[in-house]
């Protein structure tokens, strides 16, 4: 760690505003400015420096019921069309 207990410079914060919202891991992050994690996750989180949201992506098939057939009462009368 080259930077060891030197103050930060504008270039520095801003080299990791840019790498943070970017979503560039930590340790690529680290090893660009020379810090440690914790002091780069620490300055992150003074300057409010957000990660982007992962998307989620849910599939799914929805069951549809045959419409030939019709339950009441919970599955205890069953009807069946003719």
């Amino acid at each position: 760690m080259n930077n060891h207990q030197k103050l930060w410079t504008r270039k520095d914060v801003q080299q990791l505003k840019h790498m943070v919202s970017n979503g560039e891991s930590w340790v690529t992050i680290c090893t660009t400015l020379g810090r440690t994690k914790g002091a780069c996750q620490f300055k992150a989180y003074e300057l409010k420096a957000k990660r982007p949201k992962k998307q989620k992506t849910i599939t799914y098939t929805k069951y549809l019921k045959p419409q030939s057939e019709v339950s009441l009462l919970w599955g205890l009368v069953k009807w069946t069309k003719a």
